[in-house]
């Protein structure tokens, strides 16, 4: 019972599922043009165009979830394009994204002095994930007190009404 809980909690979201017999970005080539692929990283940048909006991607493996594993090593930089307008606010930079999608052809831009080969997909999904929570610390208060401790020396150490001895 608890393995199936576990795993309706950590599925594939619909969108994302089916086979996706394309390279992964960093064995992506010419040879693999038009084949479907499923690949996912950190959100770098989100460009409008004309037409067009360009998402340009930090490659990172991905999970069984199709979720990118935040602390995997960075692989290479991929371009997804999706017809239309995109807002940018929807998509904030350094989020975790997956885009399923053809491998449309490569494109060379400059990143710094150095010419850059990217992967383009032709998105047809692109899934946001949410940002994870961040851990919360409660400060430790001197006034707590833990109804679940058990003093194994009350009886001997405390006056009747709770006190150590000498206050």
């Amino acid at each position: 019972m608890l393995a199936l809980l576990l795993a309706a909690c950590a599925s594939t979201p619909q969108a994302l599922r089916g086979d996706f017999p394309g390279p992964e970005p960093a064995t992506a080539s010419d040879s693999s043009i038009g084949q479907s692929v499923r690949w996912g990283g950190r959100l770098l940048e989100v460009r409008p165009e004309a037409n067009r909006t360009c998402f340009e991607i930090l490659a990172l493996p991905l999970d069984d979830t199709a979720q990118p594993q935040q602390g995997a090593e960075p692989g290479r930089r991929f371009l997804a394009c999706r017809d239309g307008f995109v807002d940018p606010a929807a998509f904030p930079v350094d989020r975790l994204v997956t885009v399923t999608g053809r491998l449309a052809r490569f494109v060379t831009r400059a990143i710094g002095g150095y010419d850059y080969r990217y992967p383009v997909v032709s998105v047809r999904v692109i899934h946001l994930w949410p940002k994870p929570l961040e851990p919360r610390a409660y400060p430790a208060a001197p006034w707590y007190y833990d109804p679940w401790y058990h003093d194994p020396w009350y009886p001997r150490f405390r006056d009747p009404w709770g006190r150590p001895y000498g206050w």
